[in-house]
C-alpha cells in the first residue's frame, strides 16, 4: 500500500492552477455509510469505493483512489463552489 502525500495540479480554463494535496497514508478501514440516492460508500485504509446495494449484493462498485478522489474533488468544487461546511 502506498503512503506519503500526493500532490495534483490542473489548470483551470481561465489558466489559473489549481493544486491539491492529499494525504495517502493508511488509514483504519471504514463501515459502509449510506450518502443518499442508493448509494453507499466504505473506505477500505487506501480508497473509496462507491457502490449500490440491492439488499443482498452490492451492485456497480467504482473504487476511488486518493488521486482520482482529488481529481474527482476538483471537479465538483468547480461545478459546485466551496463545498458546505
Amino acid at each position: 500500500m502506498a503512503g506519503g502525500i500526493w500532490i495534483h495540479i490542473s489548470a483551470a480554463e481561465n489558466g489559473e492552477k489549481d493544486m491539491s494535496i492529499v494525504d495517502v497514508s493508511p488509514k483504519p478501514p471504514q463501515e459502509p455509510v449510506y450518502i443518499g440516492d442508493g448509494l453507499y460508500a466504505e473506505f477500505d485504509g487506501y480508497q473509496i469505493c462507491l457502490f449500490s446495494f440491492n439488499g443482498v449484493d452490492r451492485l456497480a462498485a467504482v473504487y476511488l483512489d486518493p488521486h482520482v478522489w482529488a481529481v474527482f474533488h476538483a471537479y465538483a468544487t468547480q461545478i459546485y463552489g466551496e463545498p458546505c461546511k
